[in-house]
């Protein structure tokens, strides 16, 4: 694999990386966006029912988020590693060079 093939693979690998950057954003958006309706939905539906639904609502709103910071922290480990590896292969490829010179 030369250095291009390299430079080659990690700008795909950052593209897919900024593709699911993009997507958690927009799931998180869309909690927002849920969060919000939920409580306007409390301005007309009043009583148990509501109560129980807002409590769940909210406990799968937080797995949500949870979910969200734990993927983000899986793509920055999977970047950090791909720089590593990127960085090594490279350096293993000059240490070869030079062996042949």
């Amino acid at each position: 694999m030369s250095t291009w093939s390299i430079q080659l693979y990690t700008a795909r690998l950052n593209k897919k990386i900024e593709v699911m950057e993009g997507k958690l954003t927009d799931a998180s958006d869309q909690l927002d966006i849920l969060e919000i309706g939920a409580e306007s939905l409390g301005e007309i539906w009043q009583g148990q029912a509501y109560e129980e639904w807002r409590g769940e609502l909210a406990r799968c709103i937080l797995a949500g988020r949870a979910w969200i910071v734990e993927m983000r922290t899986l793509i920055s480990f999977v970047r950090t590693a791909a720089e590593k590896l990127i960085a090594t292969e490279q350096k293993n490829r000059q240490i070869i060079e030079e062996i042949r010179v």
